[in-house]
């Protein structure tokens, strides 16, 4: 449920229809997704600062560049 709902504010941040977030932490991600998400979160314009992981959940703190 949290990855296409993270994929599409991406895609709203990169249309710029969402302004970027100077700072944005995304939690409760599948670690099959993380990297997916990961991904389209950086084509933005953000950084992945840091990765934690839990057993197979996945929290992301990325930065704007």
């Amino acid at each position: 449920l949290t990855a296409p709902l993270l994929l599409d504010l991406a895609r709203r941040i990169g249309s710029g229809e969402v302004d970027r977030p100077r700072t944005l932490v995304l939690s409760g991600l599948l670690a099959g997704e993380a990297e997916r998400v990961g991904e389209a979160f950086e084509a933005t314009g953000l950084r992945i600062d840091e990765r934690r992981e839990i057993g197979d959940w996945v929290a992301l703190l990325l930065r704007s560049l």
